[in-house]
């Protein structure tokens, strides 16, 4: 799977995670990423949506926080792993030290691209 486009981003826009199908793992469900940013550096990141504790997406409860109040760490809904945004590090919940799948993304002007993992790393994802 070629790059895939993760939307319009502008450097003062409101921090946010953007979701977007970056491929299928080996039961033929989509696999999503997480698009975040800006962060306070100005900088974006990408992840794999997938809690490190159990195969779930991070935001597998619709309407439960994805983002803590200090706008520093992803929270996991299913069971309140944090993952610090600027790396993915687990820093609290299930799976502390453990990390999210990163994801290379690219800013090309105002939009963000994101390369999806290779089939080995999709093929891993239940």
């Amino acid at each position: 799977m070629s790059w895939v486009r993760a939307g319009n981003q502008q450097d003062n826009a409101e921090l946010s995670a953007t979701k977007v199908v970056i491929g299928e793992n080996r039961y033929g469900r989509p696999v999503e990423g997480l698009v975040v940013g800006p962060l306070a550096s100005g900088e974006w990141v990408a992840y794999v949506n997938r809690c490190r504790h159990q195969p779930l997406p991070l935001d597998s409860r619709p309407g439960e926080a994805l983002i803590d109040a200090d706008r520093q760490e992803l929270i996991c809904a299913a069971h309140g792993a944090r993952y610090r945004m600027r790396d993915g590090v687990c820093t609290a919940g299930p799976c502390p030290g453990e990390a999210l799948v990163p994801l290379r993304l690219e800013r090309r002007g105002n939009e963000v691209w994101v390369e999806p993992p290779t089939d080995a790393v999709l093929q891993s994802l239940r």
